[in-house]
């Protein structure tokens, strides 16, 4: 239910690409509900879009571990190594 709710704060703060901003309200939210999937997911996001992709894949790997439906894909994906 809460991983399709409307758009809210934290999503528009996305879509302005502050990512600074909408990082304070994931830590709000986690501290309230650190078990929250979502949050780890859309957290690893914001960090992945800030330029911290290893922040990015320890967010990613917190939702895995909540079992987040998206978290392995984003795992694989980012975790791979650039071709030298």
């Amino acid at each position: 239910y809460f991983e399709k709710a409307s758009p809210n704060p934290i999503q528009a703060s996305l879509g302005n690409s502050q990512y600074t901003n909408a990082l304070k309200f994931y830590d709000q939210a986690l501290e309230i509900a650190p078990d929250f999937r979502a949050v780890h997911f859309n957290r690893g996001g914001a960090l992945k879009n800030m330029g911290k992709p290893q922040s990015a894949i320890e967010a990613w790997e917190r939702a895995a571990d909540l079992h987040h439906p998206k978290a392995e894909a984003y795992l694989r994906k980012y975790r791979k190594k650039p071709d030298a």
